[in-house]
């Protein structure tokens, strides 16, 4: 996800944290196209262009294959960092 992506989605998010903001998104539709007139918001030509919608203030965003999948393992590396930071917790809590 380019820099450009990331500011858009912090600014159009509840957050202003990137790590808590893209879990406020969600691919809200997904579709291919054979022709080059869809851009991802970095500026790339797409053909699979996934169209994101954030949870709390409703906005969209258009991203390519290569955006949307960086996108998605920054959301699984923020969960998985977040279990990790509540595991000490809960075994502490079932001892």
């Amino acid at each position: 996800m380019t820099s450009i992506v990331k500011e858009c989605v912090l600014n159009m998010s509840d957050s202003n944290d990137l790590d808590e903001a893209i879990t406020e998104w969600y691919v809200f539709s997904y579709h291919e196209s054979n022709n080059d007139t869809y851009r991802c918001h970095c500026g790339r030509l797409i053909n699979n262009v996934y169209i994101l919608k954030n949870k709390i203030t409703h906005a969209h965003i258009q991203l390519g294959s290569i955006c949307q999948n960086v996108f998605k393992e920054q959301v699984k590396y923020y969960h998985n960092n977040f279990i990790q930071s509540i595991l000490p917790i809960y075994e502490e809590i079932n001892y």
